[in-house]
């Protein structure tokens, strides 16, 4: 089984790359190819990386030198949770870029598809419900 795997790793392997072979020496070959897809998706993975620190950054530098009284600027702090949708807001922008609106489609297709049970959903998003129904009786107990 082991073999078939290997065997089957080096033909995706062989099919992924481009280029051609040069000659090394005398009667011996050596592989020049270079992955061009290989270096476009690190380039993309970079781009995504900067582009979401820098989203996220902007908004939050401005609010820190707020904090420390280095700047007087009058910045609302609930614009503190914006920054949290820096890497959404990347990855939108990224695959705008890269895949167009197709895309932009695809991803927002994988986004939104169900994979687990309803009752798995169920399950993960009790906890919020009920955090916040404790939070609007507490409110409504202490008469605020």
């Amino acid at each position: 089984m082991e073999i078939v795997e290997r065997a089957e790793m080096l033909a995706f392997s062989i099919q992924k790359r481009e280029g051609v072979k040069q000659l090394a020496g005398v009667g011996e070959e050596r592989d020049m190819t270079i992955n061009t897809s290989s270096r476009m998706e690190s380039r993309v993975l970079y781009a995504f990386f900067s582009l979401a620190y820098a989203i996220s950054w902007v908004i939050e530098i401005p609010l820190a030198l707020k904090a420390r009284g280095l700047i007087d600027v009058p910045i609302p702090f609930t614009l503190h949770y914006l920054a949290g949708y820096g890497p959404m807001l990347a990855a939108i922008g990224v695959t705008w870029l890269t895949g167009g609106r197709e895309g932009l489609r695809d991803l927002f297709r994988r986004m939104f598809r169900w994979r687990v049970r309803p009752m798995w959903w169920l399950i993960a998003i009790a906890p919020l419900v009920l955090y916040a129904l404790v939070a609007i009786a507490l409110r409504f107990i202490q008469g605020q």
